[in-house]
């Protein structure tokens, strides 16, 4: 039980596994628009914008889905209510995979943008990379963003150390309110 109530948490779960199935749909018309008919871009942006649709793809169906998270930013955690929680995975995990998928998300947009920035420069032009020089680039983005959700995954607290936290935190704002009235 939380402070949110039944009838509310119900609400934004149907909420948000509506928004997820919904949002499926254009997922696929987007994989086909990719596959069948953009023939006119050059093939390395072609894979790139396939890459971030499967990424985009993940990202939501993790998110509206499989995690529906409920965070507490105050006290720094949460609950789910998604596919993935109902069946016992822990929030902890839930929630660095879905900072995975966001972090691969974002990479594979700036991997995008260098790209497409790459492809619009005039032949001639001292900028233009060699094809090895943007792979690594491609590669380095990605990893160096996997640090994000590495260092979260590690650093899962006990919950009894959380239980503490949140007592102290709790003890210590009621008896600031308490002096203050």
């Amino acid at each position: 039980p939380t402070e949110l109530g039944e009838d509310f948490e119900n609400f934004i779960s149907i909420t948000f596994y509506c928004v997820g199935s919904i949002a499926i749909v254009p997922s696929f018309v987007s994989f086909y628009l990719l596959a069948m008919k953009s023939s006119f871009l050059p093939m390395d942006i072609r894979i790139l914008m396939f890459n971030q649709q499967i990424q985009a793809f993940f990202n939501n169906v993790h998110f509206c889905i499989l995690f529906t998270p409920f965070i507490y930013p105050y006290v720094g955690g949460g609950f789910c209510t998604g596919v993935l929680c109902k069946i016992g995975v822990k929030f902890h995990f839930s929630f660095c995979v879905w900072i995975l998928s966001t972090v691969l998300l974002c990479a594979s947009f700036i991997v995008l943008l260098f790209a497409r920035y790459q492809s619009l420069l005039p032949p001639y032009s001292r900028i233009i990379r060699k094809k090895i020089t943007l792979i690594f680039f491609y590669v380095y983005a990605h990893v160096s963003l996997l640090l994000i959700p590495i260092l979260f995954f590690l650093s899962e607290t006990p919950q009894n150390i959380q239980n503490d936290i949140v007592n102290v935190r709790f003890s210590f704002r009621k008896s600031q309110i308490s002096k203050n009235y």
